[in-house]
């Protein structure tokens, strides 16, 4: 019964034949009763091979509706004939079942009743208990899901990373210099680090699922060494804020060497929190006109970097280095990131 049940399960499904065959109608009939003949024959053909298939006499199918994956071609000289190449999609309506006998035959030697293939789903109780010690329990399939879920966990590579974003700012502080006729100038210094935990998505996935914490500072002063100028004025930051990363980083690596690739992050930050400071210079003299606290949203935003952590001879201990780019002004000039953590 559990063989007619995967039977039944299978012959219903579209399975696909190769036709190439060709059918005279004579003169008499007309071009749709002669391509409903021959979608009569394709029908009966695909009947056979369905049994052949599975091993069973045609007589004991149904089928249903075929279906043709092209069309049917006519000619016509002296008759007319149509002609189909291509491929039917068939499957079977019902199927009687065709282990009676071997059903019978084990009723017979364990003195049950003879069935009929109109009960032959009343099996005896021998031949249910026989089919359920042959049907893996719920117990072992959940054992065996939970065995491939922790096989597959311990299969895939991860990583977790103290990432600093502190270099560059040597570069930035002189683009960023702004020295006009009244020699006003401005320097940043940004500051940032995180906490980044990395999981392959699949022990052969060439993506990793990026976690993360961290902290961005920014700092930007100004400073004027005019003599007898006119009076500037500035505005001087300092101000920070916390956020959670959520990320993809695609790259390949191999399991306690490291990981090569281009990350892509989702910054969510916290409001920020700090000090804006309006300055007036006259000459040399330096005044703080006032000063406000500040508490602004900040929308988030996108990070981008190449990154490579590398796990020297293979210990868990790895260190890493990458190039970022940000468009949030407290990250971007933090353009080299300094990696340290492990590979797992």
């Amino acid at each position: 019964m559990q063989k007619y049940s995967i039977l039944k399960n299978n012959i219903k499904q579209f399975h696909t034949f190769n036709y190439h065959n060709s059918y005279n109608c004579g003169e008499n009939l007309g071009l749709n009763k002669c391509k409903y003949q021959l979608e009569h024959k394709i029908k009966i053909f695909s009947k056979k091979e369905l049994a052949k298939k599975y091993n069973i006499n045609s007589s004991l199918l149904k089928m249903d509706e075929i279906k043709l994956q092209n069309n049917i071609q006519s000619s016509t000289t002296n008759v007319l004939i149509v002609t189909y190449n291509g491929k039917v999609q068939a499957n079977a309506l019902s199927v009687k079942n065709p282990y009676i006998d071997e059903i019978n035959s084990l009723n017979a030697f364990l003195g049950e009743k003879k069935v009929f293939e109109e009960d032959a789903k009343q099996v005896s109780i021998h031949n249910l208990s026989f089919q359920k010690s042959r049907t893996p329990s719920f117990k072992k399939k959940f054992s065996e899901t939970i065995s491939n879920i922790g096989d597959s966990i311990i299969k895939r590579q991860y990583m977790l990373f103290y990432t600093s974003f502190g270099a560059g700012n040597f570069l930035f502080d002189w683009i960023d210099s702004n020295d006009d006729s009244y020699w006003l100038s401005y320097s940043t210094k940004n500051k940032s680090s995180s906490i980044e935990f990395y999981a392959q998505l699949t022990p052969t996935s060439p993506f990793m699922l990026k976690l993360g914490q961290g902290k961005a500072t920014y700092k930007s002063t100004s400073s004027y060494n005019g003599y007898a100028n006119p009076t500037e004025y500035a505005t001087d930051k300092d101000y920070s804020f916390d956020y959670n990363l959520v990320g993809m980083s695609f790259g390949d690596g191999r399991k306690y060497l490291g990981w090569l690739g281009a990350d892509i992050d989702y910054i969510i930050p916290s409001p920020s929190t700090g000090k804006i400071s309006s300055i007036e210079y006259n000459g040399n003299r330096k005044f703080i006109k006032n000063t406000t606290k500040m508490k602004e949203t900040i929308d988030p935003f996108f990070n981008f970097s190449i990154n490579l952590q590398v796990a020297p001879n293979k210990h868990l201990f790895a260190l890493g280095i990458g190039l970022h780019y940000s468009s949030n002004e407290a990250m971007k000039s933090q353009w080299i990131t300094l990696k340290a953590g492990i590979v797992f």
